[in-house]
């Protein structure tokens, strides 16, 4: 999961059997049960020990099973397996077991399956369907008396093992098979250590397939006949831009709260088929450490309730015992927290179940076997072992906890439901309204509408005062949702501006920071939904009528039914962009309004169709791309019916469409570019050309209208001429747009009069009492003043909240036409932690500016607009300025 530390030392490759003798002997003796890993992995065993031979008494007999090692040709831990045989593995695994049954629930970008391997008892297999029903019975927080004692005694736990979410981190999925193999073959009890009736295991053995295959391409591709432990060996520094992330280069393990990625969301319907008990996630981090499974470091979000705590403790010192007698090295409580609700082990706590995550040392830089400077050598056969006794142990501990586990599951969904529920309500009409209602529900969330307008006291979603309500009327229409159900912890968590960090935490970070020392803090410390998606948002303890969503659209037909001299689409997220690039796509004529037209103040920033210069049928044309967009028209009957502004005026700027290119490679940031990337191909679907930093200066960048630099460190990005052919381009007419450090590149090359705000020198900030002199901030939350009337904020209603993470801002220069986005000067921080001398240097600081340069411009971001994909109110911006910018 972690970034590997350059290593150093040289040492000649050993032959796999001396890797695995040095296995053997690292391990204690066993006094007891048998060591099924080593029967597994098909290491060989010292001829002296035959008689206590590790794994004998549970080694299936000839031909009864596909071992994973003669079904691929070779020894498990020898080599990394790619996804096609894997599969094919466990499709010769079910077809010879009663116990296995395999399942696909989606596919990903390339078309490479998403798959489940469910493992149970035979009885259990048989009637699988109506045990997993019964077994959704206990998240039903009414759930009572007798039917709760007769689950409860009845029902096995539901264990889920994710392996792989981080395509080069390759254990994980090598260890999928050496588990459903030893749960399909050993003896009840006797090699499992428990009874298989009291558990269902749900393997997910590849959760990324698309960045598993990368990487495993790549090394394969490199690979010597006996693997080279050597640090600095071409197998232990894969290319950009890794395999750790899917297609698009997004990190699925911080996507189940937002649900961006087509994984995740497939996943996450498969997740809530089940509801497990407990959810494991199987990583790697750096090779220069050992083993981390729970209890988690602080900080711990106050969703996560002490009876979960409890949980990961008794994980934990499960895990502990397997490792101590196999004298393992492992860590507890350090670096890996529960805070950011979109880890694969907090967001299945926010559900209701045990989730947690297991890190084994190893990652991209490990390869197949890796000498790491202290002279020892880390084998993928270490790996897959240890990730293999901690599955083994975790569902042992679940087996034999499995009524208490269940007790406690049920009782969890009682907690989950506010005593006395807050309800949120967020009027229908903003243009992210909807989009946040369907992400809610994609969870599970009950999101309701108000019957009628309705007059309540309601209180602002940020607001200095929480407990000062005001009269607020609400139109018919307005969405409602309310903690009072069994996913409502989640639903204050991914709505709530500023979660909670306990200040016994706080105060160890500051005492870091003045020891010169980086902080503790692992993630973004806020992420609100209603400031992501721009959308105003109240709450209420009142009980407004409400009904069950969706809500019928309304008639975009003319009133008067005459034929329309046009088609206008007024603002509405990016259900808006989608529908102007697929007009593009079409070859339909679009105009875009860069002032209100008459009365109609939300009009600023739509899209007007005429019927004139398009063909007979633009129409049903246009019907069609709203249909598929998501996007709502409306027809308009006359120019003269829209006082002020008309139709036909100069302020209507006639769009054409842009040729794009975005610019990918070493030294820029995989995921600043895969946001962008699957910003602009999925969620709008504008053709964008990715172009190599490193070839820059041989492409031919007249044939494009737009380059976009993604965040990154473009000073190693961007080499040889390329930085001067980027400047010709620009210069004669090119519309640069950049982002984070590369609008910082962008100030330091002195294109542009555009300056860096500069923190406080170290002597001011140890002055101050806290921070160390730094404007670095942790991923918090700040409210933004807008320039209204520029053409590049057309559309945008309300000022965008802004996700400020790191510490480059840029100085405003006073100049309305070039400052087009900064920090609010009152109350700017709305949610997250902010350190005391960066919180005194963001008011005013600049945040989006654009800027001539010859006769090209620069639009210059100094945060990510497309954060992690889900920070939609920043992406009208960045969408402003290059589907629209060139025709301005």
């Amino acid at each position: 999961m972690n970034r590997s530390k350059p290593l150093s030392r040289t040492r000649r490759s050993a032959a796999p059997w001396a890797v695995a003798l040095a296995f053997l002997a690292a391990l204690p003796a066993m006094a007891e049960r048998p060591e099924p890993i080593l029967e597994v992995l098909r290491l060989p065993v010292d001829p002296g020990a035959e008689a206590s031979s590790p794994g004998a008494s549970d080694a299936p007999g000839p031909g009864d099973l596909p071992h994973p090692s003669d079904f691929l040709g070779y020894a498990l831990g020898e080599r990394f397996t790619p996804q096609a045989r894997q599969l094919d593995y466990f499709e010769a695994l079910a077809a010879a077991s009663d116990r296995v049954r395999l399942e696909t629930y989606g596919t990903t970008h390339q078309g490479r399956p998403l798959s489940l391997v469910v493992i149970a008892s035979p009885q259990h297999l048989d009637k699988l369907e109506d045990l997993r029903r019964a077994s959704l019975r206990l998240v039903d927080p009414g759930l009572r008396g007798d039917e709760l004692e007769s689950l409860v005694d009845g029902l096995p736990a539901v264990v889920w093992l994710a392996f792989g979410v981080h395509g080069n981190e390759t254990s994980p999925a090598e260890t999928a098979m050496a588990v459903a193999y030893t749960l399909a073959s050993s003896s009840s009890g006797g090699g499992l250590g428990f009874d298989l009736d009291d558990v269902v295991v749900i393997l997910d053995p590849l959760a990324n397939p698309d960045g598993h295959g990368r990487y495993v391409s790549w090394f394969r591709s490199q690979r010597s006949r006996l693997p080279d432990p050597h640090p600095d060996a071409l197998g232990h520094h894969e290319p950009w831009p890794g395999g750790r992330f899917n297609h698009y280069l997004v990190d699925l393990n911080r996507d189940w709260a937002w649900l961006t990625q087509v994984e995740t969301r497939q996943r996450l319907a498969a997740y809530r088929r089940w509801e497990p008990q407990v959810y494991v996630d199987f990583h790697e981090m750096s090779s220069t450490k050992t083993y981390f499974f729970p209890p988690a470091a602080d900080p711990v979000h106050p969703g996560v309730p002490p009876s979960t705590l409890a949980w990961l403790e008794t994980f934990g010192r499960s895990n502990a015992d397997a490792f101590d007698r196999r004298a393992w090295l492992y860590f507890v409580r350090e670096e890996y927290d529960l805070f950011y609700p979109g880890y694969g082990d907090t967001y299945p706590i926010l559900r209701g179940g045990i989730g947690m995550t297991y890190e084994m040392a190893g990652g991209g830089r490990a390869g197949s076997l890796l000498e790491l400077a202290d002279g020892r050598r880390l084998t993928l056969v270490d790996r897959v072992s240890r990730h293999y006794v901690t599955a083994l142990a975790t569902l042992r501990t679940a087996a034999e906890g499995r009524r208490r586990l269940l007790r406690a599951h049920v009782a969890r969904q009682r907690e989950l439901a506010d005593s006395e529920p807050i309800r949120y309500l967020w009027r229908p009409d903003q243009p992210e309204a909807a989009a946040m209602a369907e992400l809610l529900t994609a969870h599970g969330i009950d999101v309701r509408r108000l019957t009628r307008s309705t007059q309540l006291q309601v209180t602002p979603l940020v607001s200095e005062d929480p407990g000062l309500g005001v009269a607020r009327t609400l139109p018919a229409g307005t969405w409602v949702a309310s903690t009072g159900q069994r996913l409502g912890t989640l639903l204050r968590v991914l709505v709530e501006p500023s979660p909670e960090i306990p200040e016994p935490f706080l105060e160890r970070q500051r005492d870091r920071l003045e020891a010169g020392e980086d902080p503790e803090i692992y993630d973004v410390t806020a992420w609100s939904l209603p400031l992501a998606f721009n959308v105003e948002t109240w709450r209420t303890l009142a009980v407004p009528p409400t009904t069950a969503a969706p809500w019928p659209a309304a008639d975009a037909s003319p009133a008067d039914g005459s034929t329309p001299v046009g088609w206008f689409v007024h603002p509405q997220g990016l259900a808006g962009y989608r529908l102007a690039a697929s007009l593009g796509r079409e070859g339909v004529r679009f105009r875009w309004a860069l002032d209100a037209l008459g009365e109609e103040p939300d009009s600023r920033g739509g899209l007007f169709v005429p019927r004139q210069g398009n063909r007979l049928d633009t129409g049903e044309r246009l019907g069609a791309a709203a249909d598929s967009t998501g996007a709502s028209t409306t027809a308009v009957g006359s120019s003269w019916s829209l006082s002020g502004t008309s139709l036909g005026s100069a302020s209507l700027v006639p769009v054409r469409v842009p040729r794009v290119a975005l610019v990918a490679g070493k030294g820029v940031r995989q995921t600043s570019h895969g946001d962008l990337w699957h910003l602009l191909d999925v969620d709008i679907g504008l053709p964008v050309t990715r172009l190599s930093a490193a070839r820059l200066g041989a492409a031919d960048l007249g044939d494009f209208d737009v380059l976009i630099f993604p965040d990154g460190d473009w000073g190693e990005a961007l080499g040889g001429d390329g930085p001067e052919a980027v400047g010709r381009w620009l210069r004669s007419g090119g519309l640069l747009v950049t982002v984070a450090g590369a609008s910082e590149w962008l100030i330091d090359r002195g294109w542009t009069g555009l300056r860096k705000l500069d923190g406080p020198d170290v002597g001011e900030g140890a002055a101050e009492g806290r921070g160390g002199g730094t404007i670095d901030v942790p991923g918090a939350i700040v409210a933004t003043d807008l320039a209204r009337r520029h053409p590049l904020t057309a559309g945008v209603r309300l000022p965008p909240p802004v996700l400020v993470r790191g510490d480059f801002l840029m100085r405003p220069t006073g100049d309305p036409k070039v400052d087009l986005l900064s920090v609010r000067d009152d109350r700017s921080v709305l949610g997250g932690l902010v350190w005391p001398d960066a919180e005194a240097r963001l008011p005013g600081a600049l945040l989006m500016a654009t800027e001539d340069v010859g006769d090209g411009r620069v639009v210059a971001f100094a945060q990510d607009p497309a954060f992690r994909l889900f920070w939609r109110g920043t992406m009208p911006l960045f969408l402003n300025a290059v589907m629209f910018g060139p025709s301005l």
